[in-house]
Parts: C-alpha cells; sequence; structure tokens
C-alpha cells in the first residue's frame, strides 16, 4: 500500500500528497458529552506533538464534540502549541504563523485560548 510517513512520525496511508484536512475526521459515536470542556470548539494545531500524531489528535478533537481546524481563523477558539520546529518557522520569527494569527486576532478582541500539550491532554 502506497502511504507517507508525516513530520511526526504518523503513517498517511494513500494520501500520496493530498493534505491532513481537518474537516474530513468526526466522530466516531454520536454521543459527546456536552459538558466536556472541548465540545463544541474549534482546536487547532501548531509544531509537533510528542503524545500523538496529528491525525490521532484531530480524532481525539473530534470524539469530544469539537471540531479540528487546519488553520487559526475566527472562529478558532483553541490553539494547541506543541515543540516548534524552528527551521520551519519564517526568518526571524520565533512563533509560528498560527501563534502571530493568534495573537493578532487576540489583540482585535477574539477569545482564542492558547495551551500547551500537556494542557491539552488534560483537557481530553
Amino acid at each position: 500500500m502506497w502511504g507517507q510517513i508525516d513530520r511526526d512520525l504518523a503513517w498517511s496511508n494513500g494520501s500520496l500528497g493530498m493534505p491532513l484536512r481537518a474537516k474530513d475526521f468526526t466522530a466516531k459515536s454520536t454521543e459527546s458529552d456536552p459538558q466536556h470542556p472541548l465540545y463544541g470548539q474549534t482546536i487547532v494545531f501548531t509544531g509537533m506533538l510528542h503524545s500523538m500524531s496529528r491525525r490521532d489528535a484531530f480524532q481525539a478533537v473530534a470524539s469530544v464534540g469539537a471540531a479540528p481546524g487546519n488553520g487559526v481563523t475566527r472562529v478558532t477558539n483553541v490553539l494547541v502549541v506543541g515543540e516548534q520546529d524552528i527551521d520551519r518557522l519564517a526568518a526571524g520569527e520565533t512563533m509560528s504563523a498560527k501563534q502571530r494569527r493568534a495573537a493578532d486576532l487576540r489583540l482585535e478582541g477574539q477569545d482564542i485560548q492558547l495551551i500547551g500539550e500537556m494542557d491539552f491532554l488534560r483537557m481530553l
């Protein structure tokens, strides 16, 4: 079977050039708990997670009734910040483009939480 190993060592089968799309992930059960702290939220990830692949993170988010997102937008509620690869940051930058976008939206008054991987895992 054709596929590829992603940067975070997750196996992507059959995608061959197709990006991982957050909108393709849905809850495996229709019984999400509306009281869950992430329920109804839009969750975006930046950087590498050590505990799971991005694919598994998207599925975990969907499974609790939240919506995984690929990019930070006005509907983003939480940005999970993993380990940043400084070689992938824009020249002279210390934050990812997603972190910068979240910071800009926060300055405009949008309520976006920035949390680390460990806080994300506790919330799951």
